[in-house]
């Protein structure tokens, strides 16, 4: 099965959360005290708590995505749409000489000016509509929005968070620069670094190329004394015995023979006549050596019908000559026909590969053009095997792909009767040989000037030419065949692709035992010889050289690897910067991948601004995280739970990164269910850890129904009762900080016990301390405060009072702070005072006793908490009714976010 393709990101999700989604862009021009910016106004909604709240976002896109400026859609917020048409500007640059539209958003006394070009009205509208759907269905309280504290913006320099540093060289040359700077001299150059990773790049080639360079530290050179000759013996079978080939043979270390015309029987042209022949060749070579022959033993024999190459060395040498081995193909009739072929011998001296061919090339002046093709032909049909199991890149003769063939080599040598002829008249070229003008004929010579131009043999070399033409002669003279212009038709020339070659005679010899006359060369040859331990020292220097190459050259990040938040309390905004800097070659792409498909890339409370994005060579960024804890966490956090996290940072063909993130949670009251509370035997921030864990781990579990319930009158009439207990309180705050007698509930003698089932610890129905320390400090300052309960308390003031009740101090804030402290910590109950099993009986309350009635039911601690608020609240109000606003405020605190019919009820609590 073909893989499936992923689906696109979201837009703006190297920006967004997964739980905030772009209902509407446009593209705009931001407006800052610094100028204007390219960005994008994003219409974001959030779900929370069943309802959905709405924020504009500025997103800047370049140089990194960065969040301008944020504005919470609430009912204040209001927008101005202007068409400006085109102004009278010149300019060609002036961005206000076009025609565009303004749009202005206001809120809070804060208005935020963007600027969009005409030719996006139909995006601009369409965010327009989406924004007054937003305004319609929003609303505002002190802890809506909260949300938006991750995408966090610097309020004096919008464009601090987009800021790219580029960086400037360091003084030192790093370990890289170095390795290379120690590089010979020859591999400096633009190619001294090459990217690994681009097309076309050959990792062997770079380290074969490398070991070159650095030859000269493991490898010495020895010279290597070669002859060859060739000779179309036109179907002769050396005469048994004879010695006539000395001038063949020499005294080298290799001895090559090349024949052409060796078998012309036509029985051989369509089955092999075994190697009669062939041996019969070698034996004339080794009597040639006389007394030497014993020197000598043969390492290879190849024939392809008259094409036949035999190859001797010393004996000596033998055990230093490897990989050897044979090729041959058929260019005569048909394209395959023996008439015209090529054999090849191949084989390693030392280090060194040398390739041998010998071939019998198309005849007459007038086919050059099938010379060429038989030459390319062989070229590509002379294959060899492939060794296996090699390192490659010691072994430069071996392909990466394909074939190995006689281009495959660093010496190649060809010989052989290529019919090469000369274009001249077969007048004036008699006439030149008989003058003995060997310059004048190797002037108009085919093969030549075939080098030259590259037609076939590109690259060879032949020695200088001051013999006669080796064709066409009288059978068994020196005289030339008066019907045939003379040509040189044998040949050897070379192609070295790294050693010396220097020639040392290239001459023709008077064997007259056909229509050619032999011709041989002997050449010096700077072989190679490797030390193998130099070598893989080398080598490893070179892979070293490598992998650094790679590691500047594959996208990669230098990145903060820890980040510390330190102390972190209830929706305390910290925000840390993680910095990513790229000292690389390439653009480095980052994102952040999640532990699983269905989990996000961290933990809640944190964000990464952006989560994605490219730092571009010799730039830094910096990505703010910002850690972010609200009251749906707190418990869990409060209670030691893990608030730390490890993001792990990808980098597109890169590496992973784990930027560890640290921060210990203060904790807090808010979350702990009521019941928990009393139990804790100081302020909860004093408690270690272990003790939090214990004392806490009860408050998890639902809150137990009791089992019989006390009697309803006495909780009827309690305010009177629990007003005098507040007063006496209130006059000695010591004994309102001792914590509650569990167990047993306020009232008499003749009370029932309420028995729960056993679960630790045990349950207690007397109001928490917290609470009692709020609901005193109204007492005391509350009373005749206009708007006690729905003033717009600052939520930083919020917050101390909630930090006072954590930490045990001096609780000092004004009483409307206290006021929406005390609603904030009762609606975050994870248990809500009136717990949801008990909420259609309120709602069904009609009157004062039937509402008191239903707490009858209900565990005891919530019940008292719930008396002590109504009076206090009675209290403050005095003799104002209770409005809308405040009753709404009210049932928030006694039915958490549940319910919103609960108003009802609390007007009926506070009856009478």
């Amino acid at each position: 099965m073909a893989p499936t393709t992923p689906p696109p990101p979201s837009p703006f999700s190297d920006i967004l959360r997964g739980s905030e989604t772009a209902t509407a862009s446009a593209p705009c021009r931001f407006r800052s005290h610094a100028g204007r910016v390219d960005a994008d106004v994003v219409v974001v909604g959030h779900a929370a708590d069943g309802s959905i709240e709405h924020a504009v976002l500025v997103v800047a896109r370049q140089p990194v995505p960065a969040v301008l400026c944020a504005l919470a859609v609430t009912p204040a917020l209001t927008h101005a749409l202007t068409q400006v048409p085109p102004s009278p500007s010149t300019s060609f640059f002036a961005q206000s000489s076009k025609p565009h539209l303004d749009l202005v958003l206001t809120s809070g006394g804060r208005a935020v000016e963007l600027q969009i070009q005409a030719q996006h009205t139909a995006r601009v509208q369409a965010l327009t509509r989406e924004l007054r759907r937003a305004v319609d269905a929003s609303s505002t309280s002190l802890w809506s929005h909260a949300w938006l504290a991750y995408y966090a913006q610097d309020k004096d320099d919008p464009h601090k968070a987009m800021s790219v540093v580029t960086l400037t060289p360091s003084g030192s040359a790093s370990s890289l620069d170095r390795a290379f700077d120690e590089a010979p001299a020859d591999e400096a150059g633009d190619d001294a670094q090459p990217n690994p990773f681009a097309e076309g790049f050959s990792r062997t080639t770079f380290m074969r190329a490398r070991l070159k360079a650095r030859e000269a530290k493991w490898a010495s050179t020895k010279q290597l004394k070669i002859r060859l000759s060739t000779y179309n013996v036109n179907d002769r079978i050396p005469p048994l015995g004879t010695k006539e080939l000395a001038p063949l043979v020499g005294d080298d270390d290799v001895l090559v023979l090349g024949l052409q015309e060796a078998d012309l029987r036509s029985s051989a042209m369509l089955v092999s006549q075994g190697s009669e022949r062939a041996d019969a060749w070698e034996k004339a070579m080794l009597d040639a050596l006389g007394e030497r022959s014993g020197e000598y033993e043969k390492i290879a024999a190849v024939q392809y019908v008259g094409v036949l190459m035999v190859v001797l060395v010393r004996s000596a040498l033998r055990e230093h000559i490897s990989r050897i081995d044979t090729a041959s193909r058929g260019i005569g009739l048909l394209g395959f026909g023996g008439n015209k072929a090529g054999v090849a011998v191949r084989f390693k001296v030392y280090d060194t590969t040398i390739c041998i061919v010998n071939s019998h090339l198309a005849a007459f002046a007038n086919q050059l053009e099938r010379r060429r093709s038989d030459y390319a032909a062989l070229v590509a049909g002379l294959v060899f095997l492939t060794p296996q199991g090699v390192n490659m890149a010691i072994e430069p003769c071996v392909p990466e792909t394909g074939p190995v063939t006689v281009d495959h080599s660093d010496v190649t040598f060809w010989l052989g009767d290529l019919n090469y002829r000369l274009d001249m008249d077969d007048a004036d070229a008699r006439a030149l040989a008989e003058q003995r003008d060997w310059e004048k004929l190797v002037a108009a010579d085919q093969l030549l000037a075939d080098i030259a131009t590259g037609k076939s043999f590109a690259g060879y070399t032949e020695p200088d030419i001051t013999f006669a033409p080796s064709f066409k002669y009288v059978h068994g003279s020196t005289t030339f065949d008066p019907k045939r212009p003379p040509a040189y038709t044998d040949r050897v020339i070379h192609l070295s692709r790294g050693p010396t070659i220097a020639p040392r005679s290239y001459a023709s010899h008077d064997i007259l035992w056909s229509d050619h006359l032999p011709v041989s060369a002997a050449f010096d040859v700077g072989v190679r010889v490797a030390d193998d331990a130099g070598r893989a020292a080398e080598l490893a220097v070179v892979q070293s050289e490598l992998d650094k190459l790679e590691e500047i050259w594959r996208p990669s990040l230098g990145v903060t690897d820890a980040v510390e938040f330190g102390e972190v309390g209830l929706r305390q905004a910290v925000v840390r910067e993680v910095h990513l800097r790229n000292d690389g070659r390439v653009p480095a792409t980052f994102s952040f991948r999640a532990p699983s498909a269905s989990r996000p890339i961290c933990k809640h409370w944190f964000w990464p601004v952006p989560a994605a994005g490219t730092v571009w060579p010799g730039s830094s960024m910096s990505l703010r995280v910002t850690l972010f804890v609200t009251e749906a966490d707190s418990l869990k956090l409060s209670a030691g739970g893990e608030v730390n996290d490890v993001l792990v940072l990808q980098v597109h063909e890169g590496k992973d990164t784990f930027v560890t993130l640290r921060a210990t949670y203060l904790p807090s009251i808010i979350g702990v269910p009521l019941e928990a509370i009393p139990t804790l035997p100081v302020p909860i921030r004093e408690l270690s850890v272990h003790d939090r864990k214990q004392l806490l781990a009860a408050g998890k579990t639902p809150v137990p129904t009791p089992v019989a319930t006390p009697a309803a009158t006495p909780m009827v009439e309690a305010d009177d009762a629990m007003l005098a207990e507040l007063n006496l309180r209130g006059a000695n705050g010591a004994e309102a900080s001792q914590p509650p007698v569990e167990g047993q509930q306020d009232g008499g003698e003749d009370d029932e016990v309420v028995t729960t089932e056993p679960s630790p610890p045990a349950p207690t129905t007397k109001p928490p301390r917290e609470v009692w320390r709020l609901l005193e400090r109204l007492m005391e300052h509350g009373a005749r405060v206009e708007a006690l309960w729905t003033g717009q308390a600052e939520v930083g003031d919020v917050l101390g009072v909630i930090e006072a009740l954590d930490t045990g101090s001096e609780l000092a804030a004004e009483p409307c702070a206290v006021a929406a402290a005390l609603v904030y910590l009762l609606a975050n109950l994870p248990t809500p005072l009136v717990p949801p099993s008990h909420v259609n009986s309120c709602i069904a309350a009609v009157d004062r006793d039937e509402a008191y009635a239903v707490l009858e039911g209900m565990p005891g601690v919530h019940t008292n908490v719930l008396i002590g608020l109504v009076s206090v609240v009675r209290l403050c109000l005095g003799a104002k009714p209770c409005d809308d606003a405040t009753a709404e405020v009210l049932a928030n605190a006694v039915f958490g976010h549940q319910e919103a019919k609960g108003t009802a009820y609390v007007r009926a609590l506070l009856e009478g």
